[in-house]
């Protein structure tokens, strides 16, 4: 993590626990953009590496909705 991410996370954290989700949606937004952090085409938030079943089939899955995205293609 770069620090610009890094002090832009940071700020993200202090807006949200002083009750500006405004904010903090804002500026963890942009700080996924300069990170180049996968988001979600449904809501535009972070997905995270996952596996699923038996097989350990590589998914990404979002942090919000619960959208999951396997090898290019969507999966709701």
């Amino acid at each position: 993590m770069s620090p610009e991410v890094a002090k832009l996370a940071y700020r993200a954290i202090i807006d949200y626990l002083g009750g500006d989700i405004e904010r903090y949606n804002k500026l963890i937004n942009e700080a996924m953009r300069i990170s180049n952090i996968i988001t979600c085409p449904c809501c535009n938030n972070a997905m995270v590496e996952g596996k699923k079943g038996k097989t350990k089939e590589k998914i990404m899955l979002c942090t919000k909705c619960g959208n999951i995205k396997r090898e290019g293609e969507q999966v709701c």
